[in-house]
């Protein structure tokens, strides 16, 4: 059964048709000019990205609840801190934050195939952090660049652009 559960989400999540790292346009870090890296992270940044995970999320890999990191020490907080930088300024993850464990729920009642099944994907609280924030400045950039566009097509942006 095991294997069959293996073979499934390799099937659902298959690797051999997303496009390889080399295929998505990412440089590497070294051959980024200084002047075009994005901005370093900011503690408040990190510290906002903590006081937004919600509470009583279920744990990760590490069994580290989230509840857990909203209450630590000053001390800690800076501990995490410098990995979510020194992970942001290296681009390399440490392992345990890079451990996910896969949780099949039932979409119908007495399902018997895998099919019949979703999953939930359980990672490190402490990994959802950098994510958060990437996935925020990502958002950021790209409404940055939909505005630039519209106002260089000439196209109304919002309710502003109604004003002039």
């Amino acid at each position: 059964m095991k294997s069959r559960w293996k073979e499934y989400i390799e099937e659902l999540y298959c690797a051999s048709e997303k496009p390889k790292f080399d295929e998505m346009g990412i440089e590497a870090e070294g051959s980024i000019e200084e002047d075009n890296k994005g901005p370093d992270l900011l503690g408040d940044e990190i510290r906002a990205a903590i006081k937004e995970i919600k509470k009583g999320k279920a744990v990760g890999v590490d069994e580290t609840p989230a509840d857990f990191l909203k209450i630590m020490g000053e001390e800690a907080y800076l501990y995490l801190e410098r990995i979510c930088k020194k992970m942001y300024e290296t681009g390399t993850w440490p392992e345990d934050f890079t451990k996910v464990v896969m949780v099949p729920l039932q979409k119908k009642q007495n399902a018997t195939e895998s099919a019949d099944h979703r999953t939930i994907s359980l990672i490190s609280h402490a990994s959802k952090i950098l994510l958060h924030i990437l996935t925020k400045r990502w958002k950021v950039r790209s409404t940055i660049t939909w505005a630039r566009h519209s106002l260089d097509s000439g196209k109304a942006v919002g309710p502003e652009m109604l004003l002039e």
